[in-house]
C-alpha cells in the first residue's frame, strides 16, 4: 500500500517530496543478498579507481573517511571567517562528478570570483579591484567555469528554492552520472529564505528532513553548511548547529574547521586551521587534520 506523506507542522501545510511505501519485515537473507551486491559494486570501482561517490578535496580527509562522501547528509561548521565557503567551493570543483551548489547567501558572481581566484592562482583582490582591464577577468572567469565544468549553481538569495523540489534539480544536473554532490549554503539560510513564517526550529527541521530524503531517493551526497549557537561559537563541538538539535543527529559526517585567534599567516599568506572530524558514522572521529587556508586564493592545502 502507498499513502502520501504529508507533514502539518504549527498549522503549516508542507508539501510532500515523495511517495512513501508501508515499511516491510526483511530477512537477514535477503539482506544479505543485498549487501553483496553492493560489495561486487564497490570493489570493482576500487579495483578500476573510480569511487561510488563524489571526491572529497585533500588528501588525508579522502583516506580517513573512505575516499568518497558518504551518500547522506554532512554537516561543515566553523566560527566566522575562517572558510567555509572556500571549502564548500573546493569540494564541488573536486568531487569528480556532478555538481549542484544551492546558494542562499553569497550570488553566484560572488562565487565565480572565489572560484576564479583558486584555478587561475589569480588573488581575489586583483580579481574584485578593477584594476585589471575587463577583457583580462573575462578571460579567466571563463578559464575557471571550464576547469569547473562539472558545477551548477542554484541562486536561492532571493527565495523560491523549496528544498522538496531539489530532487528535479538534482535529476538534471547529474544526467547520466552515476552519482552527484550537493552543496547547500547555508542550511539555515536557506530554512530562512523559504519557510520565513515558520520559527526557526521549525524550518531547520523542514529543510533537513527534505535534505535527508534527497539522499535517500537519489544517489547523491549532500553537504550543508551550518550556523553555529553562541555558547560553541568559537570552541565548536558536536551540538555547536544552532537552532535544532536534529542538525547533529541527522548528519554522518560532521565537519569543523578552526582556527586559533592568535594564528596569523605565514610568509606566503596561509593561515594555520585544522579540520576536525567530530561524528563519523562509517569510520574513525576525533581526528584532527592540520591545514593551511590561503585567503587571497580561497584555496585548502595540506
Amino acid at each position: 500500500m502507498t499513502i502520501r506523506a504529508r507533514r502539518r507542522i504549527s498549522g503549516y501545510s508542507v508539501e510532500p517530496t515523495w511517495d512513501m511505501q508501508w515499511p516491510s519485515i526483511t530477512p537477514l537473507d535477503k539482506v544479505v543478498a543485498e549487501w553483496s551486491a553492493l560489495a561486487a559494486e564497490a570493489h570493482a570501482a576500487f579495483v578500476a579507481g573510480n569511487p561510488l561517490g563524489p571526491r572529497p578535496p585533500l588528501e588525508r580527509l579522502s583516506r580517513v573517511i573512505g575516499g568518497q562522501w558518504p551518500r547522506a547528509p554532512i554537516v561543515l561548521h566553523a566560527q566566522p571567517g575562517v572558510g567555509k565557503t572556500s571549502f564548500a567551493l573546493q569540494s564541488a570543483t573536486e568531487a569528480g562528478c556532478p555538481t549542484l551548489f544551492v546558494t542562499a547567501e553569497m550570488r553566484p558572481v560572488d562565487l565565480l570570483q572565489r572560484l576564479t581566484a583558486r584555478l587561475t592562482e589569480t588573488p581575489l583582490s586583483d580579481l574584485k579591484s578593477g584594476k585589471m582591464p575587463a577583457a583580462e577577468v573575462t578571460d579567466l572567469a571563463r578559464r575557471a567555469a571550464s576547469m569547473a565544468g562539472n558545477v551548477c549553481i542554484l541562486d536561492a538569495t532571493q527565495g523560491g528554492a523549496p528544498p522538496h523540489r531539489l530532487q528535479v534539480r538534482v535529476r538534471e544536473v547529474r544526467g547520466g552520472a552515476s552519482h552527484c554532490l550537493v552543496i547547500v549554503d547555508s542550511l539555515h539560510s536557506l530554512a530562512f529564505s523559504v519557510y520565513p513564517e515558520l520559527p526557526e526550529y521549525e524550518a531547520l527541521n523542514v529543510v533537513l528532513a527534505a535534505l535527508v530524503e534527497l539522499t535517500i531517493v537519489e544517489p547523491c551526497s549532500v553537504l550543508a553548511i551550518v550556523e553555529r549557537n553562541r555558547a560553541n561559537m568559537t570552541e565548536g563541538g558536536l551540538s555547536a548547529g544552532a537552532g535544532s538539535r536534529k542538525i547533529e543527529y541527522s548528519a554522518s559526517l560532521i565537519l569543523e574547521l578552526h582556527s586559533n585567534t592568535s594564528d596569523r599567516p605565514d610568509a606566503d599568506g596561509k593561515l594555520p586551521v585544522s579540520l576536525h572530524i567530530t561524528k563519523n558514522r562509517d569510520g574513525p572521529s576525533g581526528i584532527k587534520l592540520p591545514l593551511y587556508f590561503y585567503g587571497a586564493l580561497q584555496m585548502f592545502c595540506e
